[in-house]
């Protein structure tokens, strides 16, 4: 009898989500609303001001997590889908970095096409133009890495506990075919390769591409250069492998991603003057200091909504990079203790829903986003508290277009998973009061 196939859509995805989580993420998109208004009060009524964009693009960020959130987030699990997306993002950011490397010899790179050009802001390039839209591939491929990564790690963990269940211990001849078939497929997908290469090179590849995933596009972020989004994929990345299996860390594949990460980082410190300049000097530069400045006149009750000093002059682009140190200047102590609260329940539910997911994938992608939540709020507390200088935006509250709906998406993934595990937990509760 034939398996009945999961609906695309699920009816109650609003019904049966995290509330509390919800609730937190609405809070942070009025925050962010308001305070853009705040940081762009000069053109507060024109279409162009940076308040109206906001409200746009949190318009279209809410809609992006209702659908993830009403879709089957186990459709979403294909690892074939999943390296589809990957590999155009990766070939997007593979363009970017040519153009960054091409920039480090002196010879500025300008593409302009019929539909198609290339932006280069503060000196990187982040940003494609496919049409009338501007967009930084970056943020989107960090949500379908995680994704895949979970997807990747899942499979592998089904797939033992299956072989397990069916045949008890597996027997020295099981290991020896096991191994002959992934040589085997291994050699049919990497004909390419040189004579001494193929089935081990391809093995590697197949058996850790996840990881080879994440290192390919580590090292293709940091050479924008992107230094805070590189690292968030590659932490995000080790915390979900970890999670997974603690004891990869003793094994050899473990040391050899380290180095490749220690090699990258390398060349990026040799490469990249201001990367080597931000972390020697750490925070101590005029915007890391006037962040601080405008942190500590804001006292207990703040100087209120629109007294703000530091948004004239001081600080610019206080909307993203340093729109914590507006809140903190115009509420005081109290509502930045507030603000933070916020967000860090926010997080903490993330990380009750990867706990209590019902299977291994919504568990790894669960804790893989909300890691990659906890990395950007505390990059940019860190940023604005004069303890590290880098650009580094705040998921639902910094101005943005295209990292809104990045943000979204991976919210609405988390909502739906929120959903499915809090379902998960309920039958287990009447069944042991039963008994």
């Amino acid at each position: 009898m034939k398996k009945k196939a999961e609906p695309l859509f699920t009816a109650d995805g609003f019904n049966k989500c995290n509330k509390i989580m919800l609730s937190c993420a609405a809070l942070l998109f009025i925050i962010g609303i308001v305070f853009v208004f705040e940081a762009d009060r000069t053109a507060i009524l024109s279409r162009n001001s940076k308040g109206v964009l906001q409200i746009f693009w949190s318009m279209l960020g809410l809609l992006s997590a209702s659908f993830f959130l009403l879709i089957n987030y186990k459709k979403l699990a294909s690892e074939k889908f999943l390296s589809i997306f990957l590999t155009i993002l990766t070939a997007m950011l593979g363009v970017l970095a040519v153009c960054s490397i091409i920039n480090i010899f002196g010879n500025e790179v300008r593409i302009s096409l019929p539909g198609f050009g290339i932006r280069r802001i503060n000196g990187a390039y982040r940003w494609l133009q496919l049409g009338p839209i501007t967009f930084q591939p970056s943020v989107f491929v960090q949500v379908f890495l995680i994704l895949f990564i979970a997807s990747h790690l899942s499979k592998i963990n089904d797939d033992a506990k299956r072989k397990g269940k069916a045949n008890g211990a597996p027997s020295l001849s099981a290991k020896k075919n096991a191994q002959t078939q992934k040589m085997h497929f291994a050699k049919s997908s990497s004909e390419h390769l040189p004579e001494f290469a193929k089935g081990r090179v391809g093995s590697f590849l197949v058996k850790y591409r996840s990881q080879c995933f994440a290192i390919f596009i580590f090292g293709l972020v940091l050479v924008q250069p992107s230094t805070s989004v590189a690292i968030s994929v590659m932490l995000t990345a080790i915390a979900m492998m970890l999670l997974k299996n603690p004891k990869i860390l003793f094994r050899r594949i473990s040391a050899i991603v380290l180095l490749v990460f220690v090699l990258l980082g390398a060349i990026a410190w040799n490469a990249f003057p201001h990367i080597r300049e931000r972390i020697v000097r750490g925070g101590d530069n005029f915007q890391s200091r006037q962040a601080v400045l405008a942190i500590g006149s804001g006292g207990v009750l703040g100087l209120g909504l629109g007294n703000s000093e530091a948004k004239h002059s001081r600080l610019p682009e206080i909307e993203n990079d340093y729109i914590f140190s507006l809140i903190a200047e115009e509420t005081g102590f109290v509502g930045s203790i507030l603000f933070i609260g916020i967000y860090a329940m926010f997080i903490l539910q993330g990380f009750l829903t990867a706990i209590r997911a019902q299977d291994g994938f919504a568990k790894l992608a669960a804790f893989g986003f909300t890691v990659n939540y906890a990395f950007a709020f505390l990059v940019h507390l860190f940023v604005n508290l004069g303890f590290i200088s880098t650009g580094a935006g705040l998921p639902f509250v910094s101005y943005g277009g295209t990292a809104m709906i990045a943000d979204s998406i991976a919210l609405g993934i988390l909502l739906n998973i929120s959903g499915t595990g809090a379902s998960a937990t309920k039958p287990t509760k009447i069944h042991q009061n039963q008994n």
